[in-house]
């Protein structure tokens, strides 16, 4: 008889310390918005930042990267230092004006730059701009750019 009680009581045990536990609804994690790198840095650009650039040039301006100019109007981008110029990639890959115009910012996940090239960029690289994005499943990218000015006698447009 003192066994089956002593059983009671422990299933009985068991069933309190089931009853007292408790679940976490949401747990949120955040981490560091810029990783550094032996030869720069990594920028996670925010979901803030992503919804309020049009294209690439806005993206970069409002990263404020070191040592670096992004003239969206004119769209280019300059060092301030006499060190070279600024190459910039998408996914390894040189990009032009019309890629940067084109660039889909839900697509982005990171932005590399790199204050120390290797030779493997090439000559007279100041600093590489790598924009990391994620591969698109299908689709077209249709866009137009229209900069005119009272100074000029053709405009610079693209579509």
């Amino acid at each position: 008889m003192m066994v089956v009680a002593a059983a009671a009581v422990a299933a009985m045990a068991q069933e309190e310390k089931i009853e007292k536990s408790t679940t976490l609804k949401e747990v949120a994690v955040k981490a560091a918005r810029t990783v550094q790198k032996e030869d720069g840095m990594w920028l996670y650009p925010t979901r803030q930042q992503l919804e309020n650039s049009a294209d690439g040039y806005a993206l970069l301006a409002k990263l404020a990267l070191p040592r670096i100019r992004v003239d969206e109007a004119a769209n280019s981008i300059t060092a301030l230092s006499n060190l070279g110029i600024v190459q910039v990639r998408i996914n390894d890959l040189v990009a032009t004006r019309e890629d940067l115009l084109a660039l889909n910012m839900q697509s982005v996940q990171r932005v590399e730059f790199i204050d120390n090239p290797g030779l493997r960029y090439g000559e007279d690289i100041a600093y590489v701009i790598n924009i990391k994005v994620r591969k698109p499943d299908s689709g077209y990218v249709l866009g137009s750019s229209l900069a005119n000015t009272l100074t000029t006698a053709l405009g610079d447009e693209t579509l």
